[in-house]
């Protein structure tokens, strides 16, 4: 669902490690309140839907939800803009390019 948005951050591969200023945090580690927020503000983030039909907004967070627990999305906090969004990552882990 989230594939193909835009991180805004400066998520990096292994090779650029020493640059690198994002952190994958595991969603697991967030209380179930803080994990709610963060996705519901990475959904909100741009403000509109674009549908043809609305999709409620607890729907979307259902959907993310998934993703996170199967893995197909990561949350990513960037020490340098102290930000925190949600990433389409591959079986390993990391972002997708």
């Amino acid at each position: 669902m989230w594939e193909d948005r835009p991180s805004g951050l400066g998520l990096c591969d292994p090779q650029e490690r020493p640059r690198c200023t994002a952190v994958q945090i595991p969603w697991t580690s967030l209380s179930p309140a803080t994990l709610r927020a963060v996705v519901e503000e990475f959904i909100t983030r741009e403000g509109t839907d674009y549908g043809e039909h609305e999709t409620p907004l607890s729907h979307k967070v259902d959907t993310v939800m998934e993703q996170l627990k199967h893995g197909s999305v990561a949350i990513f906090f960037d020490e340098a803009t102290e930000s925190v969004t949600l990433q389409a990552v591959d079986r390993r882990g990391q972002p997708r390019r």
